[in-house]
């Protein structure tokens, strides 16, 4: 299992940039892998519905609502992505790729809000992840990419910019590939549905639900 270090000593050694025992080692490499690693992470992780890290669940209603909106909700609080919202009690990547719920991300005061015109929504988002063994090489490969291009610049030297767009160039090209990785093994796989949102409707019929997720 890779670990935050060996992710990081995976950058350096791609932005040439030496090594670390310890992100609480004094050394400029350290420094900087304590301030970009976290960043970097969440950044991949938001680019897509990683199978990892997705989650699905209930949204809580809020009171406030702006006005061209009918209904607003909480913003997860472990949420780095939505990746869309369905009606509770019907859960299936079929019907959201055919009825696609519209809505928008607001706020209100220090509230982050998803609104929209749709009542009773659950949503299925990518969640934050930090424990490394859940992480996909793809994955780990991706914020390895990403981390080099970012300490190449601070740690690279003369060829640091040179570093820098290479490490970005692989980072793009490798991304394009493990989001086809990762969609191709959740390809027809059916919506898990939590036991939160199935108990709302256990007295309604389930015939548009999967029967491999009840």
């Amino acid at each position: 299992m890779a670990t935050e270090v060996d992710i990081c000593n995976l950058a350096l050694s791609r932005a040439k940039a030496g090594s670390i025992g310890s992100l609480q080692e004094v050394s400029p490499q350290a420094d900087q892998c304590r301030i970009l690693y976290g960043i970097t992470r969440d950044a991949v992780l938001a680019e897509f519905a990683w199978h990892f890290a997705k989650k699905t669940r209930a949204l809580s209603l809020k009171e406030v609502v702006p006005d061209e909106w009918l209904y607003a909700y909480d913003y997860p609080n472990d949420c780095e992505k939505i990746n869309y919202l369905f009606p509770v009690g019907v859960v299936s990547y079929q019907y959201v790729k055919a009825q696609a719920i519209k809505y928008e991300i607001s706020s209100v005061g220090s509230s982050k809000l998803i609104l929209t015109n749709t009542e009773n929504v659950g949503a299925s988002y990518t969640k934050l992840v930090t424990d490394t063994g859940l992480f996909t090489q793809k994955f780990i490969q991706l914020v390895a990419w990403l981390l080099a291009s970012d300490l190449a610049i601070s740690l690279g030297g003369d060829s640091g910019q040179r570093l820098s767009e290479k490490a970005l160039k692989m980072y793009e090209m490798k991304l394009g590939v493990a989001k086809a990785h990762d969609a191709n093994e959740q390809n027809n796989q059916p919506e898990y549905i939590p036991k939160s949102i199935r108990a709302r409707h256990s007295s309604s019929s389930h015939s548009d639900i999967p029967k491999e997720a009840l």
